[in-house]
């Protein structure tokens, strides 16, 4: 029988729930965001109501509903600047100082997405991203990485700190956490360059190279492609797993063409 449930969960959210916006409270609200995200209306005035309650009630915004709210905007890519100005100068800085790992990762991935950058915003969380890195599992490593890569926010330190979790998260990474992690140690040494010289990055290179043989089966192409352009940029030559990716990518093509 069919999980009614289920289906209903996939549907656009009802116009009579959408009406229910401007009295949203914050949990209901970041539920709204989500399934909007998610399911629809892809409405441009739909996004327009739920930023102006978001910025009516952010005040009183916890970091996990900080974290939803932004994740679902960058789902959906939809980009209110003035919404996003306030809310990453106003009270981001105040959230992520106290933020769990899961919503700080949340909360820069999705800022670093929508293209939203404040000096000091970043600042705040590359500090607090930073004492918390010990506690980042592979995908949060990567994914906090390429957000700072991707605004230009230079943190030695962060970055250092990052670089250290490498090590005993790679057990625990798949091929799209690698080439993730990978896109982001390829700009560092541009973006640090006084602080960050290419070669120090050879140790985390190395540790990577023997850990991916055994991920190529299950990589998809953007994977690997994001591996050899990464190791390329690196000037990074381990011959022998170059030759592991070229091979997957020519002998195994049926698994791209879908």
């Amino acid at each position: 029988a069919p999980n009614w449930a289920a289906e209903a969960g996939q549907n656009p959210v009802s116009q009579d729930t959408l009406a229910g916006i401007p009295w949203a409270g914050r949990s209901t609200l970041a539920g709204l965001f989500l399934r909007v995200a998610a399911n629809g209306p892809h409405d441009p005035m739909v996004w327009r109501k739920l930023a102006a309650r978001a910025d009516v009630i952010a005040h009183s915004f916890t970091s996990k509903h900080a974290a939803l709210v932004l994740s679902a905007m960058a789902r959906a890519q939809h980009r209110n600047e003035s919404f996003l100005r306030r809310f990453t100068v106003k009270f981001i800085p105040s959230l992520v100082e106290d933020a769990e790992v899961i919503d700080l990762c949340g909360i820069i991935s999705a800022l670093s997405q929508l293209g939203s950058y404040c000096e000091e915003t970043y600042s705040l969380a590359a500090k607090r991203a930073a004492a918390t890195a010990p506690q980042m599992d592979a995908r949060q490593v990567s994914l906090v990485a390429n957000a700072f890569v991707k605004v230009g926010h230079a943190d030695a330190e962060l970055f250092r700190r990052l670089l250290q979790q490498v090590p005993r998260r790679l057990p625990k990474c798949d091929a799209r956490d690698v080439a993730v992690l990978l896109n982001a140690l390829a700009q560092m040494p541009g973006l640090l360059a006084k602080s960050l010289e290419a070669d120090s990055l050879e140790p985390q290179l190395q540790k990577i190279a023997l850990h991916l043989p055994a991920l190529l089966p299950t990589a998809d192409f953007h994977s690997l492609t994001l591996v050899l352009n990464a190791f390329a940029k690196l000037n990074y030559m381990q011959k022998d797993v170059l030759d592991l990716i070229v091979e997957e990518l020519l002998i195994d093509k049926r698994r791209f063409k879908n």
